[in-house]
């Protein structure tokens, strides 16, 4: 069984839905930061790994009424990987499903008139899904039965925010459009673990 805290994760905000948080939000970065618990079985040379992850970050920033306001994002990830290694250095690769939960406020409808102003604004969860992959290496700080691992993993996926999300990314226009959340980057490990 390990216990990993913390988990780090920086997101991309060069491009795509990324982008638009950052522009309509003046956010100059957006780090998502939790825990995880995993689990392993051994299986011949190497381990079966199962993992269950919750980061999450809470941003804030400024709205036009000068007041300061926040909205919460929050990403849920189920892992299966296999590790392979000795007992000071190990690598693992493994593919996970993903599940991003926003609570944003802002308006309802896209098209805000002044008869319909009072009654738009609300605050709106979404949640969306997708896929990722990862590719991480740990090494043996201390430790036989409890040890404690320092690490470092490279996460590869994106999830689709739609056209019709009830917080969408806009073009330069201001339309709504289909956009893609980057969920690649590094993410650095400090993990405790009890063998038996």
């Amino acid at each position: 069984m390990q216990l990993t805290k913390p988990l780090f994760l920086a997101l991309n905000l060069d491009d795509g839905y990324g982008a638009y948080l950052k522009e309509r939000f003046a956010l100059e970065s957006l780090n998502l930061s939790g825990g995880y618990v995993a689990g392993s079985m051994r299986l011949g040379s190497a381990r079966l790994l199962l993992e269950s992850s919750s980061l999450s970050a809470t941003p804030t920033y400024t709205n036009l009424n000068g007041e300061e306001r926040s909205f919460v994002m929050k990403l849920d990830r189920k892992l299966v990987g296999l590790v392979f290694g000795d007992s000071d250095l190990e690598w693992a690769v493994g593919y996970g499903q993903d599940s991003l939960t926003r609570d944003i406020e802002g308006y309802k409808d896209t098209y805000v008139t002044t008869d319909n102003l009072e009654d738009n604004y609300l605050n709106a969860e979404s949640t969306n899904s997708g896929s990722h992959y990862m590719v991480q290496g740990t090494y043996r700080l201390f430790g036989d039965s409890f040890t404690g691992e320092a690490g470092l993993r490279y996460d590869q996926g994106s999830i689709l925010i739609p056209e019709d999300d009830p917080r969408p990314g806009l073009s330069e226009k201001g339309v709504p459009e289909d956009q893609f959340l980057d969920l690649s980057g590094w993410v650095l490990l400090l993990t405790f673990s009890y063998r038996f």
